[in-house]
């Protein structure tokens, strides 16, 4: 049975609550191709479903076709195995909240592959080849969607990903320039490793005189810290129990709060985007209040506008309305001189708002 989220005891009048223990096993596998991380995952699910006695069945989002390799896996454990093959960003998302409510345990294999058809859908959004370097930072926001369900979720959760190299620019002492490669990480999003709670980078080794291929999984990050820097040989679940037992799986779980703080950004908030938004928006307002009042093109009305907006901007030149400055001093006179224009135009005309509109809207038709 999977455990109830709620809030964990403590003052309830305080930010500050008392820590328990993790509920949800987050765990992270990459390597190379054939290195058993497809393999592996179905043996800790195997084992985190018995060991959890659940009623409810192991679910995998399965992007390489690996599903109907594990099925007999399953089917000798006695344990219900369901997936959705897709490599959909998306549909992901529907998966990991759907897999919350109905799974025991969830595999998404490979995330690499969802990672690519992300970036492959917003390319072609785009109507192009490449990505622009400004737009990394709204793809990942996207990508956070996944990334906050997969560690929030009321589920343990195996991650697979493949490898790729991390690698340095290197100067030899020939002043030739290179790459160097300094190790490996999980390939898709850059910091994607860094989710999970336990992450292990699986490898094999081929014995060629015994004409056999071993299985190898290193540790590199077990938050548990009972593994942390061990090598397995040919993983299986219990070999890991150390770190099973040291989650409370009939506790309370606790999710990350994931509340933004759009509430605490000033609106404006003063930047320079928003300092030209609202540039914009004020030089706008200005030219519709002189044609509201003065709609005629003649070359006297012409003059007329120039000395409005001489007496109140100090300046009869357009382009220096619309193009000086960008500061809030500069933006905040603009907006204060709109009620301003809007006063002295009913002084030289002699006609009302009301007035001026009717007469603006016969002149439209």
């Amino acid at each position: 049975m999977n455990a109830v989220t709620k809030k964990p005891s403590g003052n309830p009048l305080s930010l500050f609550q008392k820590p328990s223990k993790p509920v949800y096993l987050k765990m992270g596998l990459y390597g190379d191709t054939g290195s058993g991380k497809t393999y592996t995952a179905g043996l800790f699910a195997i084992g985190i479903a018995k060991a959890l006695k659940s009623k409810k069945p192991v679910l995998m989002f399965d992007t390489e076709d690996g599903a109907g390799f594990l099925m007999p896996l399953f089917e000798k454990a006695g344990i219900e195995f369901n997936y959705v093959k897709s490599r959909s960003f998306k549909k992901l998302v529907e998966a990991t909240r759907e897999a919350e409510k109905s799974g025991s345990v969830f595999i998404v294999d490979s995330i690499s592959h969802v990672w690519e058809e992300l970036i492959e859908a917003y390319m072609t959004k785009k109507g192009r080849r490449f990505i622009q370097i400004n737009e990394w930072g709204e793809i990942k926001t996207y990508w956070k969607q996944f990334t906050t369900a997969y560690l929030t979720s009321n589920i343990n959760a195996i991650l697979l990903g493949r490898a790729q190299d991390v690698t340095e620019n290197t100067t030899s002492d020939s002043g030739q320039k290179d790459f160097q490669k300094i190790g490996e990480r999980m390939k898709g999003e850059k910091y994607m490793g860094y989710e999970p709670h336990l992450l292990i980078r699986m490898d094999k080794i081929q014995d060629l005189q015994k004409n056999i291929i071993n299985h190898v999984a290193y540790v590199e990050k077990d938050r548990t810290d009972h593994m942390t820097g061990a090598t397995v040989l040919e993983p299986t679940f219990e070999a890991f129990k150390s770190i099973w037992d040291a989650y409370d799986h009939t506790g309370v779980h606790t999710p990350i709060d994931t509340d933004d703080s759009v509430d605490h950004i000033s609106s404006p908030d003063y930047s320079i985007e928003d300092l030209k938004r609202r540039r914009t928006i004020a030089t706008e307002k200005i030219q519709n209040v002189l044609v509201r009042y003065i709609s005629s093109t003649s070359n006297a009305d012409k003059i007329r506008k120039m000395n409005l907006l001489k007496q109140v901007f100090g300046t009869d030149a357009w382009s220096e309305i619309t193009d000086g400055p960008i500061h809030i001093q500069r933006v905040t006179f603009l907006e204060e001189g709109i009620d301003k224009l809007e006063a002295a135009c009913k002084k030289e005309t002699g006609i009302s708002l009301a007035d001026a509109k009717l007469s603006l809207k016969k002149k439209a038709k």
